[in-house]
């Protein structure tokens, strides 16, 4: 799916649906808190479109759209260039590595999206400077 997204946008349209969708993530786990019912409701009945990841007796469930969203960024970007593709890419995973981390602190619930867009971000800024520069 997140091929196909990237494939079919650009990438200026693909980053505006993926901060739309950070944006909406944020809001539905820490204002609305519908997104964690939901999680809960589809746990409780087995019928989770979600993947689990665990770690000795903790777990996380990262929603598909996790790594959809960051799919379609490296995609979109890959018709700039790879440079863009791998920087967009590189940033969602380290994105992803710093939620994961906090998860692990915290243990709560918190939205995927925002760190791996906000990591993809950075580190697309930074290969843009780089590249400007060098």
């Amino acid at each position: 799916v997140g091929a196909l997204l990237g494939s079919s946008l650009d990438y200026i349209p693909a980053l505006a649906l993926a901060l739309l969708l950070a944006g909406y993530d944020y809001l539905a786990v820490f204002k609305t808190k519908h997104m964690v019912e939901l999680a809960k409701q589809l746990d409780s009945r087995g019928a989770a479109f979600s993947i689990l990841v665990k770690r000795g007796k903790d777990s996380i469930e990262l929603g598909t759209g996790d790594f959809v969203i960051p799919a379609m960024l490296s995609v979109s970007f890959l018709k700039v260039s790879a440079y863009y593709a791998l920087a967009s890419l590189i940033g969602s995973a380290i994105g992803l590595g710093v939620m994961l981390y906090f998860l692990q602190k915290k243990k709560t619930y918190w939205p995927a999206l925002p760190p791996v867009v906000g990591g993809c971000l950075i580190l697309l800024a930074i290969a843009y400077f780089l590249q400007l520069f060098f």
